[in-house]
């Protein structure tokens, strides 16, 4: 999921030609964000490559890519707080 949320956020947007956000990394973590395949289901929805699958092709783990993914992804609460009346 962190995977595909900041592909989206990295994808250009077709009005100003531009990302919503930019990552400068390394040369490793480069080559990390860009070796997970991207595939599909039975279901038609979009999946990355599991780290289980990557090892059988004899990759390493991208350590250096998701360290900078949790770095800027933002998770939604599990709870959402509950509202007490109109203002909150």
């Amino acid at each position: 999921m962190i995977w595909l949320a900041t592909r989206a956020l990295l994808q250009p947007d077709p009005s100003t030609g531009t990302g919503r956000l930019r990552l400068q990394v390394d040369r490793q973590a480069g080559i990390q964000l860009s070796t997970p395949k991207l595939g599909s289901n039975t279901a038609g929805y979009s999946i990355i490559e599991s780290k289980k699958s990557m090892k059988a092709r004899g990759m390493k783990s991208p350590d250096r890519a998701e360290a900078a993914l949790l770095a800027v992804y933002e998770a939604e609460p599990l709870n959402q707080p509950r509202r007490r009346g109109l203002l909150n």
